[in-house]
């Protein structure tokens, strides 16, 4: 979602074209390819359908707190302190770990 987001952002596209291109990314990546191959335009219409500005607002909001809980995380401050202060549970805060153990 962030993706599309990003694609969005930059004024360069509507939401359709912004999904198709994000689907895209992804088979490109490699992420989810098979499926996205088989399925990606049904991924697509589901999700214009589905997005709406309160579900956009949610994901973004829920993003920057990860983005805040990694930075939190990489400075040496504690779990517990970061679930409290960002609102993120601790399976959150455990992925967000293995991600920053995976990166270094």
């Amino acid at each position: 979602m962030s993706k599309v987001r990003e694609y969005i952002d930059s004024g360069c596209f509507e939401l359709t074209e912004a999904l198709k291109k994000a689907v895209e990314d992804c088979i490109r990546e490699n992420i989810l390819k098979e499926f996205l191959e088989k399925h990606g335009g049904e991924v697509v219409n589901t999700l214009y359908r589905e997005w709406n500005l309160d579900d956009a607002i949610e994901v973004r909001a829920e993003e920057r707190a990860e983005e805040i809980a990694e930075n939190f995380l990489k400075a040496g401050i504690s779990k517990e302190i970061v679930m409290k202060n960002t609102g993120l549970s601790i399976k959150q805060i455990e992925k967000l770990v293995a991600r920053i153990n995976k990166n270094k």
